[in-house]
């Protein structure tokens, strides 16, 4: 809203939404921030925040513009990368068998930026998403929803290096799909080329 005032001459208002804007991020900061686990809390309910830990607080530190502050957006995806975080993407819960492909987009988005895009993040984001293309060449196009893996993030079954899970009756996940070409091209083929040419990353 800031951003629009702003384009339309309206320097008042797009001054009162951007101050909005700063309190609402103040207030989420100081309320949902768990200092003991270094993550959010999943919810504030009536007695309390309720600790846990899942894919979906990427959100906070992932959409531009971030609504959690840069050290906290860092401990937060190095948290989710140490518990979550497998090579075919990210657990539901800790501990969790079955992995969406989906939310390494907004991971990898999310490592990024709270690396402040240095060159060795760039690396390891592109490491990771060619890990994950060559694990699933096959299914290049049509990723399924899920994928079961172990304990130690590696692929279940005897010969499961791909076990995907159906979801429904349509096991291909278009958000994957979709989440992994943006991350591809706005994060990484964007910044590499930005490189090449000098520009800044």
């Amino acid at each position: 809203m800031a951003q629009l005032a702003r384009l339309i001459g309206r320097k008042e208002s797009g001054a009162f939404y951007l101050a909005w804007a700063r309190e609402h991020q103040k207030q989420f900061n100081d309320e949902m921030w768990d200092e003991k686990h270094d993550c959010l809390y999943e919810t504030i309910g009536p007695r309390g925040p309720v600790s846990g830990l899942s894919p979906g607080q990427l959100l906070a530190a992932s959409l531009p513009p971030a609504v959690l502050q840069p050290d906290l957006a860092e401990r937060l995806v190095a948290t989710i990368e140490r518990v979550l975080f497998t090579p075919l993407g990210l657990r539901e819960a800790p501990g969790a068998e079955q992995v969406s492909a989906a939310w390494l987009g907004p991971f990898i988005t999310a490592h990024l930026r709270a690396r402040r895009r240095a060159p060795d993040a760039h690396r390891q984001a592109h490491e990771w998403m060619v890990s994950l293309l060559r694990r699933s060449g096959n299914l290049l196009g049509r990723l399924p929803a899920a994928f079961r893996v172990g304990l130690n993030g590696t692929a279940a079954g005897p010969d499961a290096e791909l076990a995907p899970i159906a979801c429904g009756a349509e096991p291909t996940s278009i958000i994957a799909a979709a989440e992994l070409l943006r991350v591809w091209i706005e994060e990484l083929d964007r910044s590499h080329m930005g490189s090449e040419a000098g520009a800044p990353a």
